[in-house]
């Protein structure tokens, strides 16, 4: 186990940068004013999320006391910190097993698969702990408070908590094994890889979806004759479709007893035999599976190679498609940076056909909203997929260790940023629209309101995509093993969350208040006036400072 521990150690400090930031931040006290502008950007998020999850929790506890069941609170905590942590756990696997460039460096090593496997998977549930500390801990914490819990109602409560990711990634990391397995069977296993990934997010939220319909559509009032019968009926009714959140709940509601501990050991009892599936499944399918997708990589005749005429096209519309192409080619950035676009019209529309509609968000914001308001928000959702799609403020940090090819080409540096805001945009331009254009049919909003939004939506986010082009620029990424890094890890994707999440609050305010003194037509100005002083901005930036940058960036 110390070999494995030592290898947790290294990926770990490779995977966060702390060694490189413990010298930056503290022995060089260089760019301190970066941790501070993340703590006071995520800050006022994090308390609105606690308080948010503290108000749901209070109200959980209150309805569970009325069924003498209060500790429904806890399997429905535990139940949605690990539905949390299967869904990214996919994105996490398949980007840190597969498409990261340390597996060549660690496979000719003398470890174990079973070692890197289990190495690798710490790594990622270290990372898993700072969500769930966000959205479980919460819950515990009320309920402990109300309920005026034991000590041996922490003890359980601190130790449910550590366990909580593990066994969600163990689903994960065997999906993504034997997914990976039959795509290295394919010549083109970086598409079927992204097919595979989608597929499987898109079948966890689907399931949940599936769940709460086939919940809806039976006869409340027989259900709940029928939890009322015996104990615990409403707990596990939350978990039985994952028992693991029931035992998790119970072995904490009954610490101070036998049953509690009981519950614990079932909790404890499942991982261990999930971490003997997985560490066998490495054994047998990780290597096999990773080393053929490297040959068959390098299956590559010579003799087939064919140089073919290629098509003149414009200079930045050639720019854009490298950029796109590049983008495309890796799983890690598609998987990451594409799952917003088909997520988010999924979640919108999936609840308009449930049994019960009423408390459809997007429904109520048909029927209440003016269509200044609508219009807005629909123009601020491309800003906000910009920054989530994480494309133009990890531009450059994308390249990695290859960035010297673009700055090898005789282009100036304003062409460049030219050509990936492009590219970038045609991405976001086509999600964003798709997902807009859905949403709006589905719940009938104004089409003129819908038109005049998707058209600001273009200009503003635009303007936006330029000025994160910028801060890539300024300070890029390109020291990364795993392309998750480049992207999730990437302060830059961080701080563009902020500014647009900073942007949306100014934009919202703003027209929420002309709404209020009856000029909603403003709105329209107010939203050009915004995307044109970002594209001013961006131009200063680009002229001012952005080719001295370029000659002076380290590659």
């Amino acid at each position: 186990m110390s070999r494995v521990w030592s290898l947790y150690k290294t990926l770990l400090n490779v995977q966060y940068n702390w060694s490189a930031a413990k010298y930056l931040y503290i022995r060089k006290r260089q760019r301190i004013w970066e941790p501070v502008v993340i703590v006071l950007g995520l800050a006022p998020v994090a308390v609105m999320v606690v308080t948010g999850i503290v108000w749901f929790s209070d109200l959980i506890y209150t309805s569970g006391m009325m069924f003498a069941q209060p500790h429904m609170l806890l399997a429905l905590a535990a139940l949605a910190g690990q539905v949390m942590t299967l869904f990214f756990g996919v994105f996490y696997v398949l980007s840190a097993f597969y498409f990261s460039n340390d597996l060549g460096m660690l496979i000719p090593l003398p470890y174990k698969p079973w070692e890197v496997l289990a190495a690798k998977l710490l790594t990622i549930m270290t990372g898993q702990y700072l969500p769930i500390l966000f959205t479980f801990a919460p819950a515990a914490v009320v309920y402990g408070l109300k309920s005026q819990a034991a000590p041996e109602y922490w003890v359980a409560a601190l130790l449910v908590f550590l366990g909580l990711p593990v066994l969600p990634l163990i689903i994960a990391t065997v999906f993504s094994v034997v997914l990976m397995r039959v795509v290295n069977l394919s010549r083109r296993k970086d598409l079927w890889a992204v097919i595979g990934g989608f597929a499987l997010t898109l079948l966890i939220v689907g399931s949940q979806f599936y769940l709460q319909f086939s919940m809806a559509d039976a006869d409340p009032e027989a259900i709940m004759a029928e939890l009322l019968q015996r104990a615990d009926g409403l707990v596990e009714a939350l978990g039985s479709y994952f028992p693991p959140s029931v035992w998790a709940a119970k072995a904490m509601a009954y610490a101070s007893s036998p049953l509690g501990w009981l519950n614990f050991l079932l909790f404890s009892a499942v991982t261990v035999a999930g971490g003997a599936v997985l560490l066998a499944l490495g054994e047998r399918v990780f290597y096999q599976g990773v080393i053929s997708g490297m040959e068959r990589g390098r299956r590559v005749g010579a003799g087939r190679a064919k140089l073919a005429r290629g098509k003149e096209r414009p200079l930045l519309w050639s720019l854009a498609l490298m950029e796109i192409r590049l983008f495309m080619r890796n799983p890690g950035f598609v998987l990451n940076g594409l799952i917003g676009y088909i997520l988010f019209p999924m979640m919108a529309i999936l609840p308009k056909f449930a049994p019960m509609e009423d408390g459809n968000p997007f429904a109520l914001i048909g029927q209440v909203a003016s269509a200044e308001l609508i219009m807005g928000g629909i123009a601020l959702f491309f800003v906000v997929t910009s920054a989530m799609s994480m494309i133009p403020a990890t531009t450059f940090s994308r390249e990695g260790r290859y960035l010297w090819f673009p700055r090898t080409l005789p282009l100036t540096i304003d062409q460049i940023l030219a050509g990936r805001i492009l590219g970038a945009q045609v991405i976001n331009v086509c999600g964003s629209l798709l997902s807009a254009i859905a949403v709006a049919v589905v719940f009938r909003f104004p089409p003129l309101a819908v038109l005049s939004g998707c058209v600001l939506g273009v200009l503003l986010s635009t303007g936006f995509a330029g000025l994160l082009t910028v801060l890539d620029l300024a300070r890029p990424m390109l020291n990364w093993t795993n392309p998750v890094k480049a992207v999730k890890s990437n302060l830059n994707s961080i701080f563009a969350l902020i500014m647009a999440v900073g942007l949306c609050f100014g934009f919202g305010w703003g027209m929420y208040m002309l709404v209020k003194a009856g000029a909603g037509y403003l709105s329209y100005a107010l939203l050009l006036l915004g995307a044109a002083l970002l594209w001013g901005v961006y131009r200063v930036l680009v002229e001012k400072y952005a080719s001295v940058r370029w000659g002076r960036i380290e590659s």
